[in-house]
């Protein structure tokens, strides 16, 4: 997997709510993506809550284990 910048390229959605690692200022964590919002929910492992985060780069979730 590897860390895309949001100025080379933005997600494409594959649903109403499609979920992507981020990075920001902030940290790493994860946050959902649409065409019209952008990144919204941002989600940051630790103990502070931060009430805007700028998503600089991104990244697609894992595959699921197969079992």
């Amino acid at each position: 997997m590897k860390w895309i910048a949001v100025t080379e390229s933005m997600p494409k959605p594959t649903g109403l709510f499609t979920y992507f690692i981020v990075k920001t200022e902030h940290g790493v964590g994860f946050a959902h993506y649409d065409n019209i919002y952008g990144f919204g929910g941002v989600t940051l492992s630790g103990p502070v809550q931060h009430s805007s985060c700028i998503v600089s780069h991104w990244m697609p979730l894992p595959q699921e284990p197969v079992e």
